[in-house]
């Protein structure tokens, strides 16, 4: 709830940011806002490139042809830099663990995060048997059905971006409003 409630108000300060005659230094509260979204959970080290995602639409910073695009990637160096030390610090931190790199692999890694795409959103929707921590035990079969289904799911969302890319490009960035 922390990171989403910080997630939210760095999306917030950057579209005010990016408000006509807004001078370059109005994306300080944006770091500062990344920077706690980052230390409260690492969910959001992709807010970056979610930024990057509102400069093509809805804010069309970013054109058809990728005209602009240099100049939104400069802008967010900072917030990629930012992004770049907590990820460094969460794959530095996996040593850690139990499971390493050839235990769970490519595979492995990618059943888990497509299946993480719909049960969080579920949890959000159909709140039922909470728990603070989901932990995933060993042995971890990737070619369960759930996260086959939910792999099927997420390749099924690329897919339907792609397919309506120019009709409505909105839907890369939101896929519930457009």
């Amino acid at each position: 709830v922390l990171c989403c409630a910080f997630v939210l108000a760095t999306v917030w300060a950057y579209l005010r940011a990016r408000e006509p005659g807004r001078r370059a230094g109005a994306l300080a509260p944006v770091f500062v806002l990344l920077l706690l979204a980052l230390l409260s959970k690492g969910m959001a080290l992709l807010l970056p490139v979610a930024l990057l995602a509102l400069d093509f639409y809805p804010l069309r910073r970013i054109g058809p042809r990728g005209e602009g695009v240099v100049a939104a990637v400069r802008e967010k160096i900072p917030l990629l830099a930012l992004s770049f030390i907590f990820g460094l610090a969460g794959v530095m931190s996996q040593h850690r663990i139990r499971w390493t790199y050839e235990q769970h692999g490519l595979i492995s890694r990618t059943a888990q995060a497509s299946y993480a795409l719909f049960f969080y959103v579920r949890k959000t929707f159909w709140p039922s048997g909470l728990m603070p921590l989901y932990e995933l035990r060993p042995p971890m079969n990737p070619y369960e059905p759930r996260f086959l289904l939910s792999a099927a799911a997420a390749a099924a969302a690329v897919y339907a971006c792609w397919r309506h890319r120019r009709s409505r490009p909105g839907r890369a960035a939101s896929p519930f409003r457009y």
